[in-house]
């Protein structure tokens, strides 16, 4: 049985397992995922990797104070770079409203110090249960990926470098002044 299927199978059986609430089990699937990443020829992952922010930059949503931030998944693609990573963040939700999360997330990510910056790509990833009409389903549809999986639907929003030369922080901060002019058009305001 492929790896796959054994994952859908697992999700599957949570969904029936657990019919309040899928926020419970987003750490088993953080570990899940960097175990499924290894088994696909990634040779470098971290879970919960630490940056630091940089203090004159604003934070946004609650994090003013704080020096330290974690990524839930830090890996190095094959055949890439080997001080270029790709930085992942997950979001387990019963709706999609959960795509807000993400979304601060993402912001946050752009308040790192520079020097610490080594991504070629960062991507937002929310899982939910329950389909409703949303402005942050509308905005992942806009500038992101909805995939179905399983019993659930995965939205994905990202940012990736063309060129290693575009994998800089001023390269991802302008990607995300798009991606905040796109949430103003949908009136969202969790980034800035």
């Amino acid at each position: 049985m492929s790896k796959d299927v054994e994952l859908l199978k697992r999700l599957n059986f949570f969904n029936e397992y657990d019919k309040k609430s899928l926020s419970r089990w987003e750490n088993w699937l953080q570990l899940d995922f960097l175990y499924h990443l290894d088994r696909h020829g990634v040779t470098a992952t971290w879970f919960e990797d630490t940056y630091n922010y940089d203090k004159r930059k604003r934070l946004p949503n609650g994090k003013y104070g704080k020096s330290l931030a974690r990524i839930d998944i830090v890996y190095r693609r094959p055949s890439t770079s080997l001080i270029l990573y790709t930085g992942i963040e997950l979001k387990v939700s019963d709706d999609p409203d959960s795509i807000k999360g993400s979304l601060i997330d993402l912001a946050r990510i752009g308040s790192f110090v520079n020097r610490q910056w080594c991504f070629r790509g960062i991507f937002a990833i929310s899982i939910y249960r329950y389909e409703k009409n949303s402005k942050y389903l509308r905005l992942s549809e806009q500038v992101g990926e909805t995939i179905e999986f399983g019993p659930y639907r995965v939205s994905i929003i990202g940012w990736e470098a063309n060129e290693n030369k575009d994998a800089t922080l001023h390269s991802y901060n302008e990607w995300l002044k798009y991606l905040s002019l796109k949430c103003k058009e949908l009136g969202i305001k969790c980034i800035a």
